[in-house]
């Protein structure tokens, strides 16, 4: 028995464009993988499932209990963390029943949760965030303990299938690993939107979507990537192919239509020079040209389809297209100091000093940093602190340059209501036109119409591209990168374009990520570990 079924699902977003369509398959206790390009769904689809989004067509059963992990956690806002984990109400009527007031009702959703006050305690120890009071506004959480707030929740909840949507974003390396072991143990179904390839290479299968439709790989995201190596690899084979076959049919034509020529010029010679009268010639001549028509028509329909072969074989190479950033200058003097911290420390709204011991470090022009720690110790104070966006309360920090890009999470630097053209614009320094702005975007995948799209309705990986191409678009390129999650929004294919790009930036890099085999691509130089003075 499936827990989840979908058949022929389709989804429309608001202004009517179809998102996705003919989406069918399955799922009981297997463990799915779902993967696909930014903006391509994913989350949408997990919506349908969950009944959040209405479906365009096809229909969706559900049986047994469905849990959900979201990605966005905007619906909680005002919430209390125990109204998050849909606790509250059993609360209330424990409280009352314990007073002596409760009503028939209470002791009616009281049946089975007599010991609701001790589970709720379990589920928030075993996700790490036992000191966190039931009462406190869920907002007021850091990212990390969101997460470990709702992956309580998922422990509250006897559910058969569980949907996760990028569950390790926001967490540290110990609470990955808790993910990775409550996935891997879990017995029932799960559908898990992620580009943590440690995750998706623990599933059963990988389901990858795309506007047309959803195809399943039996076997994880290893035997996924081999699998789509080697169609890739095919659909250039056709494209080259179907380019040979193109050029061989444009040369017969050629060929063909200059031997009919010749044919109907050297007949009419003949026929002049043996005598034939006018009216004979004239009928010789309309039998050729005709001829000569009917041959250019026919190698025409043979060109429309070869055409059509080639078109459609660049076609189904559109969706690899890569991102592709120029740097056009060498950035980085590897001796240059950039930033320098000496005797560093920060004091929390309560007084207390984040870290134990005062930080010092110097960066320098072409160092890559990973600054690593667990969530709340303080890294990305430390780089705010270090781009002068936060003053150390003891000690000094020294920034020795204005060419500083940052990157976080949010994509904070785009604004929202603007268009990603509009954003482009706003940091366009050099005087650069509309339409080599529009070529630098085309760089970042946005063609066409894409370039008019909000940044508050694209999805969280353009966001990224976007900022990035706002970034990198300016009169001077960064000395300095902060990179602060950058993956955490991306599709898998863009994380390696992201990778790919930061090989080749020649300034300095300071990266926090958890996400280690993003961080083993880049060539890092050093890692400060911000564990190391939290005591």
């Amino acid at each position: 028995m499936s827990f989840i079924s979908l058949h022929n699902v389709a989804y429309r977003l608001p202004d009517g464009t179809m998102l996705f369509s003919e989406i069918d398959f399955s799922c009981t206790r297997e463990h799915i993988g779902l993967v696909g390009k930014n903006g391509v769904g994913k989350t949408s689809l997990i919506n349908c499932i969950t009944g959040k989004l209405p479906i365009a067509a096809g229909a969706i059963q559900r049986t047994g209990k469905i849990a959900c992990l979201p990605q966005c956690t905007d619906d909680y806002h005002g919430f209390t963390v125990a109204e998050v984990l849909q606790v509250n109400a059993i609360r209330a009527a424990l409280e009352r029943v314990t007073a002596g007031t409760g009503s028939n009702d209470d002791f009616v959703l009281m049946e089975n949760n007599w010991d609701i006050e001790n589970r709720l305690l379990q589920a928030l120890h075993a996700t790490g965030i036992g000191y966190i009071s039931p009462d406190r506004q869920f907002s007021s959480l850091s990212g990390g303990e969101q997460v470990r707030c709702l992956f309580s929740r998922l422990l509250l909840e006897n559910a058969d299938l569980l949907i996760l949507d990028e569950p390790t974003n926001h967490l540290d390396y110990t609470m990955r690993e808790f993910v990775y072991n409550f996935i891997g143990q879990f017995p029932g179904g799960v559908i898990v939107v992620s580009h943590d390839v440690r995750i998706l290479n623990s599933v059963d299968c990988i389901g990858e979507l795309q506007p047309a439709g959803l195809t399943m790989y039996g076997g994880n995201y290893e035997f996924y990537r081999e699998q789509k190596d080697r169609e890739e690899a095919k659909k250039e084979r056709d494209l080259i192919t179907a380019g040979s076959a193109l050029k061989a049919g444009e040369r017969q034509f050629r060929i063909t239509m200059e031997r009919q020529k010749k044919r109907v010029l050297s007949a009419g010679q003949a026929t002049r020079d043996g005598g034939i009268p006018r009216i004979m010639l004239n009928k010789l001549r309309n039998k050729g040209e005709n001829t000569a028509a009917n041959l250019a028509m026919n190698h025409e329909k043979k060109l429309q389809q070869l055409r059509a072969d080639y078109q459609n074989a660049r076609q189904a190479l559109d969706g690899s297209k890569s991102i592709s950033l120029d740097f056009r200058q060498a950035i980085g003097h590897e001796a240059k100091i950039l930033v320098s911290c000496i005797g560093c420390n920060y004091l929390l709204p309560e007084g207390r000093k984040l870290w134990k011991t005062e930080l010092e470090c110097v960066l320098r022009g072409t160092d890559r940093i990973h600054i690593t720690g667990r969530n709340g110790s303080g890294k990305t104070t430390l780089c705010r602190m270090m781009i002068n966006e936060l003053h150390p309360s003891t000690g000094s920090v020294e920034l020795f340059t204005q060419r500083v890009g940052k990157l976080d999470q949010d994509a904070s630097i785009l604004h929202p209501d603007l268009t990603v053209l509009e954003n482009m614009q706003l940091y366009n320094d050099s005087g650069y036109s509309e339409t080599e702005l529009r070529i630098r975007l085309a760089r970042f995948l946005f063609y066409n119409d894409d370039v008019y799209k909000k940044a508050s309705g694209l999805s969280g990986g353009e966001k990224m591209k976007a900022a990035i191409a706002c970034m990198f678009s300016r009169q001077f390129q960064p000395e300095l990168l902060v990179l602060d999650e950058p993956t955490n929004n991306l599709d898998l294919d863009s994380v390696a374009q992201l990778a790919a790009m930061l090989q080749t930036y020649r300034g300095a890099l300071l990266i926090i990520s958890h996400d280690s085999a993003f961080i083993d691509e880049l060539g890092i130089t050093g890692v400060l570990s911000l564990d190391d003075y939290s005591g």
